[in-house]
């Protein structure tokens, strides 16, 4: 009788651990930060919408066809995590464990499939290295739809080099197109897959299609209300300098190049020496084309977008290490191994370093944005216990922290005006962020609105360059 297969082999436990005590060991201390930055209104908001109101009554009244109510992404995300929070109620660490759950399921399905298109030591390397890269390392507790989305992208690519099965990968295709857009990445990758195998049947195509039609599905909802859209962000002038800021957001930005030129340099070596270290176990071209695929369209995607981040590549990440292991695995695998130990010890060098400082930046790429968390959280504190009853003026993204306690940073909700208000003088208390948006061109300019308002400094915190002023009339 043919022996089951089975869904998880010994190694696959034992990576599954070693994973796990090493991200929970490593992240541990940033379980229980306040929400920061775009994990404020772009994704925590509507999670908290849809968790208080509920899906039902949102269904009843409309609201959950409002693009808006979902930061004009899809809602899939928020959706997702309902059940969850019904049951165990809002936690900051919760939402964040599960963040860096998430982050753990994607380095062991890298490492699935590491296995499936050569063998252990490519799954072990990439998916290990998956979290050495500084922008996952830094995000992997962070609420953003991207990092969430990753685990899915590796989940659909298992289930097809798996052999297609057409429930799980169904299921998974329809979750990815509800979650976000850029899962239509994967209805390419997931065409050439039956093509090569000569399957037309309706199953190849709907297990092709489940994607676009989870987006098809949330544009049907919220029509052309995407912020992509609705800030004018899409569009088909200028794309082959797009492309190139495209590929460079990819590849190259925070970091990611100390996993790629080893990895060029040796792929040159193999691609101009064919017979160099021939191996039978070696990966097969329609294995490489599928892996290379989905950066590929990644980078064609958002050279029709002018303000793209680097987090949006994040589903891409796992097929990038496995790119970049492959040429070190096949060329030598105690080189691989090797390499890997170099890139985890130099991870702290990168990911704990600071940016060059710029007004308005959000440090969410990098480890310094606790930086900016304590002197923004030790500002809150001082302010609800100072100063509970002043209408205060700020703007994005400190209003949101000190105006609503969902957040974190201050127990009861402080009063924060609007700029309208601010500008007829209905203001106590003026704060700045280094991290808030730029409402003055420099900070002479703000230094002069000051002189000008009469504002005196009553406290001032700072950290690394990062500061928050608190000025009252």
């Amino acid at each position: 009788m043919e022996q089951r297969t089975r869904y998880i082999e010994g190694d696959e436990v034992l990576f599954a651990l070693i994973a796990g005590a090493l991200v929970f060991l490593t992240k541990m201390s940033v379980l229980k930060v306040p929400y920061f930055w775009d994990e404020l209104l772009v994704y925590m908001n509507p999670i908290r919408v849809v968790y208080e109101r509920g899906p039902g009554n949102m269904v009843i009244d409309g609201s959950l066809f409002n693009p808006s109510n979902f930061f004009f992404h899809p809602p899939g995300l928020p959706l997702l995590f309902y059940p969850f929070l019904k049951v165990f109620g809002h936690s900051i660490f919760l939402m964040r464990f599960m963040a860096l759950l998430s982050v753990w399921g994607s380095m062991l399905f890298t490492y699935k499939i590491g296995k499936l298109v050569h063998s252990k030591v490519l799954g072990l390397c990439a998916g290990l290295s998956l979290f050495a890269l500084p922008l996952v390392f830094t995000q992997s507790t962070m609420i953003l739809g991207d990092t969430f989305f990753m685990l899915f992208t590796v989940l659909y690519f298992f289930w097809l080099l798996r052999g297609g099965r057409f429930w799980p990968l169904l299921i998974t295709g329809l979750i990815m197109g509800f979650v976000r857009e850029t899962s239509l990445a994967f209805v390419p990758v997931a065409m050439l897959y039956f093509i090569k195998r000569r399957d037309f049947s309706i199953k190849a195509w709907a297990v092709a299609l489940s994607p676009a039609l989870g987006v098809m599905g949330f544009f049907f909802m919220g029509g052309l209300g995407h912020q992509a859209f609705v800030e004018g962000h899409i569009g088909l002038h200028n794309i082959p300098q797009n492309f190139i800021s495209s590929f460079r957001f990819a590849v190259f930005e925070d970091y990611k190049e100390i996993l790629l030129y080893p990895g060029i340099a040796v792929a040159l070596l193999i691609l101009f020496i064919p017979k160099l270290r021939e191996k039978q176990s070696g990966i097969s071209y329609e294995h490489l084309a599928l892996l290379l695929l989905p950066v590929i369209l990644f980078v064609s995607f958002f050279s029709m977008h002018s303000a793209i981040l680097s987090r949006y590549f994040n589903p891409v990440l796992p097929f990038f290490t496995l790119l970049c292991f492959y040429p070190l695995v096949r060329f030598s695998r105690m080189m691989a191994l090797l390499f890997l130990l170099i890139v985890s010890l130099r991870l702290p060098s990168y990911a704990f370093s600071s940016n060059t400082f710029h007004l308005g930046t959000g440090h969410e790429t990098r480890m310094e944005y606790q930086e900016v968390l304590k002197v923004q959280t030790e500002a809150a504190h001082f302010l609800e216990k100072e100063f509970p009853l002043k209408r205060i003026w700020t703007t994005w993204p400190y209003d949101v922290m000190l105006s609503d306690s969902f957040f974190g940073y201050v127990v009861h909700s402080l009063k924060v005006v609007s700029a309208e208000e601010a500008n007829k003088g209905n203001f106590d208390l003026y704060v700045w962020s280094s991290n808030m948006r730029v409402e003055f061109p420099s900070l002479l300019e703000r230094d002069a609105w000051i002189k000008k308002q009469g504002l005196t400094l009553v406290r001032s915190f700072s950290h690394k360059n990062k500061w928050v002023e608190i000025y009252s009339k």
